[in-house]
Formats: C-alpha cells, sequence, structure tokens
C-alpha cells in the first residue's frame, strides 16, 4: 500500500493518474524478473483510472482512486502470483525468460492468471514503458566510443646556453694584437742592439 499512497500524492500534485501507472510499470517489470513480491499492478492501473475520472467529473481524485485500489488489491491471489514467480525463476535458471513479453506468454497458459496478463499488456502499450525500452535499445546497439589517443607530451624547448660576451682587448680587435706584439718585438731587439753595443766600447 506505501507504492500506491506515494504514487497518488504524487499524482495529486501534478493532478494526474499517470503516477500511478508508473507505478504500476515498474512493478510489472520486477514481475517479469520474478520478482513478485508486494505486486498490485493491476490494481493500481484501475486507481489510475478511477483518478483521472474523478478529476474530469470534479471529485476527490484520492478518494476514488483508494476506493477502486482497495476493492481490487487482493485479486489475483498470493497463491496466483507465487505461480508465476515460480515458473519465471524456472525459465531464468534454463537461461529464458527476464521480459515482459515473456511473462505475458506465461500467464497466457492459463485463465486464472488474467489479472496479471491483462495488467501486463497495458504496461507494453504504455507510451512511457515503449519509450524506455526504445532508449534501451538505442544505447545497446550503440557503438563503443573510441578510447582516447593518449597524450604525447609537448617537446620541451632547447636549453638555451648563455654565451659569454667577447672580451676587448686592448687596442680594439685582432689587428691591434698585431700592432702591439710587433712593437714588443722591435723593442726588444733594439734592447739586444744597445747591450751589444756596450759590449764592444768595452773591449
Amino acid at each position: 500500500e506505501k507504492t500506491f499512497e506515494d504514487a497518488v500524492a504524487r499524482g495529486v500534485r501534478e493532478e494526474s493518474g499517470q503516477p500511478l501507472i508508473l507505478a504500476a510499470n515498474k512493478q510489472n517489470e520486477d514481475l517479469a524478473d520474478g520478482n513478485i513480491l508486494g505486486w498490485c499492478g493491476n490494481a493500481l492501473q484501475s486507481a489510475a483510472r478511477a483518478f483521472d475520472n474523478a478529476i474530469t467529473n470534479g471529485i476527490s481524485p484520492t478518494a476514488a482512486a483508494r476506493l477502486e485500489f482497495e476493492g481490487t488489491k487482493d485479486v489475483p491471489t498470493w497463491e496466483t502470483l507465487q505461480k508465476i514467480g515460480e515458473t519465471i525463476i524456472e525459465q531464468k535458471r534454463a537461461g529464458l525468460g527476464g521480459t515482459m513479453g515473456n511473462a505475458a506468454e506465461i500467464c497466457s497458459n492459463d485463465s486464472i492468471f488474467s489479472p496479471v496478463l491483462n495488467s501486463i499488456r497495458v504496461t507494453m502499450k504504455d507510451p512511457n514503458y515503449i519509450q524506455k525500452i526504445e532508449a534501451a535499445n538505442d544505447l545497446a546497439l550503440r557503438p563503443a566510443a573510441p578510447s582516447a589517443a593518449p597524450s604525447t607530451p609537448a617537446p620541451k624547448a632547447a636549453p638555451q646556453i648563455n654565451t659569454p660576451a667577447p672580451v676587448p682587448t686592448l687596442g680594439g680587435g685582432s689587428n691591434a694584437a698585431t700592432r702591439h706584439n710587433a712593437m714588443m718585438e722591435r723593442l726588444r731587439r733594439e734592447a739586444q742592439q744597445q747591450g751589444k753595443g756596450d759590449d764592444d766600447r768595452a773591449k
């Protein structure tokens, strides 16, 4: 009943019985997977119709929905739901089942399952459920995105080598150095000749 109370409260806020339909869809999806605990999909769908009719007729939608839900929530019986659930679980173990269509096929084998079968058919025709299935199929068929190529690190800039500026020579440039050396050689020779002359005079 908590499922009903939550859905009808949302329906009052939205002024629509659609939340009750969505709750029934979720329960039918769970049933198709073998989970029958708390199932009342047909009662939720009946309550949704009563809710919308009450809004149209200007009467309390909550009261109308609750009255309809209370009158149908125990159909089918718990024993009937157990039989459906056991059959679904057996097929799943054999690698089959697990879909809404498979659950509908199981329920079509015995008239006692007709309340569940009718509820499943309502869900399978619901635009919201159809849109959900189509979106899931599109996602499954979508090619996987290519993995991003590893980023190549940017080449490092060559280290800059600071070349020391040339130290200027005395006199400036290679020509000045040549002149300086020539001058020093001439002075050396003149000193040698002067020393030789002094020796000759001493003799």
